[in-house]
C-alpha cells in the first residue's frame, strides 16, 4: 500500500493522540504501513505504541540535563503530551511557554518524529521492491539459461552484424 507524506503524517498524529487507547492504536494503518510485526504474547497495538514511544526517545537531546534549555523542549513537551498524558497547559507551566512557543515546538516535533518513521515505511517499501526484482533478475537468468541449451549452435557472419549496427547507430 502506497500513502503520501501528508496521509502518512495525519496517521502518525492520529496514533500519538490514541497512545494509551488500545483498540484505537489496533486498527492504525501505521501498523501495515511500517510492516510491525509483534513479539508473541504481544498485540499489534503493543507494538506501534513501543515504535512510538522509541522514536519519541530518540529525540531526546544528548546533554538533557537541563529540561528547560530550548533543544529540550520538543522532546519534553511529545513526553509530557503524549506518554504521561499530561494537558498542554500543565506541560506550558512546567516549561515557562507561552501557548504560541508551545505549538511551534510542538509541530516541530511532531514533524521529526513523522520525519523518522517516513524514512522506515520508505526502506519497508523499497524492500519488497528490490526483492522481487532480484526475484524476476533470476527468473531471466534462468530462462535464458533454458534458451541457449536448447538453441542450436550456428555461425554468425560478425561483419554483418557489425554493419547493420553500424547503419542503426550511424543516424
Amino acid at each position: 500500500m502506497v500513502t503520501s507524506q501528508e496521509t502518512f503524517a495525519w496517521h502518525v498524529k492520529e496514533a500519538l493522540a490514541g497512545l494509551h487507547d488500545p483498540i484505537r492504536l489496533q486498527g492504525s494503518p501505521l501498523i501495515g504501513l511500517l510492516g510491525l510485526r509483534p513479539l508473541p504474547g504481544e498485540t499489534s497495538a503493543m507494538s506501534l505504541r513501543q515504535l512510538l514511544r522509541d522514536t519519541i526517545e530518540q529525540l531526546r537531546p544528548a546533554d538533557s540535563s537541563s529540561p528547560t534549555r530550548p533543544e529540550c523542549f520538543g522532546y519534553r513537551i511529545l513526553w509530557l503530551r503524549y506518554i504521561q498524558s499530561r494537558s498542554q497547559y500543565d506541560i506550558c507551566d512546567e516549561l515557562g511557554l507561552g501557548r504560541t512557543s508551545f505549538y511551534r515546538y510542538h509541530q516541530e516535533a511532531l514533524e521529526a518524529v513523522t520525519s523518522i518513521l517516513w524514512e522506515r515505511y520508505r526502506s519497508e517499501t523499497a524492500r519488497p521492491a528490490s526483492a522481487a526484482a532480484s526475484a524476476a533478475g533470476g527468473q531471466a537468468v534462468a530462462e535464458a539459461q533454458k534458451l541457449a541449451q536448447r538453441a542450436r549452435p550456428q555461425l554468425v557472419d560478425l561483419s554483418g552484424v557489425a554493419e547493420a549496427t553500424l547503419r542503426i547507430v550511424n543516424p
